[in-house]
Parts: structure tokens; sequence; C-alpha cells
């Protein structure tokens, strides 16, 4: 699968010598990350929430509600992976895990930044990136661009 290339108003260099926010850098990495991993496999038909979770992790125990909520209602129809980083057996599985899924270059890019969430579409391109966001509607405002996003399989089944 060819991924698109970076959209021009995240890939610019910054302007005037100035760095970019740490928001825009995120945004960055979490692109050349997904540009890095190849797509999705089994279930990929469907769109994929990503969570980077610890025990420890206060923001996670904020998300965790929310993202309960989101697998009861979209049992289904949407994949649900966490990948749980809060020791080291924990981060040693869901490195596995993640390159099972063909999405090892995304886990060691935000592995360390326990309570982002991610949405993927079911071609696995990032639909949105959260870090501790407790709002439930902005989520399934994601998760339904996300499966708006037909793969072409898709496309020719309708």
């Amino acid at each position: 699968m060819v991924r698109p290339p970076f959209p021009p108003s995240v890939a610019a260099p910054a302007r005037c010598g100035r760095r970019p926010s740490a928001r825009a850098a995120a945004a960055i990495t979490l692109l050349a990350a997904f540009a890095a991993a190849p797509a999705l496999g089994a279930g990929a038909e469907r769109p994929t929430v990503i969570e980077f979770h610890a025990d420890w992790c206060g923001t996670c125990a904020l998300v965790e509600p929310v993202l309960e909520t989101l697998e009861r209602e979209h049992r289904g129809l949407v994949r649900f992976v966490r990948f749980d980083v809060s020791n080291r057996a924990s981060l040693a599985s869901s490195r596995h895990e993640a390159e099972r899924l063909g999405l090892l270059e995304v886990f060691e890019a935000f592995r360390s930044r326990t309570g982002t969430v991610a949405v993927l579409d079911p071609r696995g391109e990032p639909v949105e990136v959260f870090r501790g966001e407790t709002d439930l509607d902005r989520y399934r405002a994601a998760i339904a661009r996300a499966a708006a996003r037909a793969t072409p399989q898709e496309e020719e089944r309708s």
C-alpha cells in the first residue's frame, strides 16, 4: 500500500527559523510513524482505536471509562487495541503485539506518551490522535469519520 505524502501544512519546515510547537512536533512524529508502518493486517476492514496505557498513568485512568463506553457502543464494528506500557513485561508483550499488527513504528513513536489514543481508518491511516481526551462525542466523531473512509474492497462490494 502506498501511503500519501504528508500534508504540506504538517510536513513544511518551521518558518523564520522557529521550531514547531510541541503539538506540531507530535503530529509530525505521528505521521512519520504511520507512513513507515505497513497497512494493518487482520481486522483492517474496520476502523481501529489504539490506546497507549499504563497502570500508573493518571491521564489513562481518566480516559479509561470513555474508551470502555466506546468499546460497548462499537463492539464488532471497531477494533480496539491497547498497548500496555506499565512495566517491562507488559511493554515487551505490547511491542510484540504491535509488530504482529504492523504497528511497530507507531508503537515505538508513542510508547512513552501514555494517555494517547489514535483513531485509524480501515486502511490504517490516522484520522485523529487524542491525548487525555475525555469528551466521548469527539471520539464518536473521529470513529464515524474513520468508518466513512471505505477501503477499495468495501467500495466494490457496495
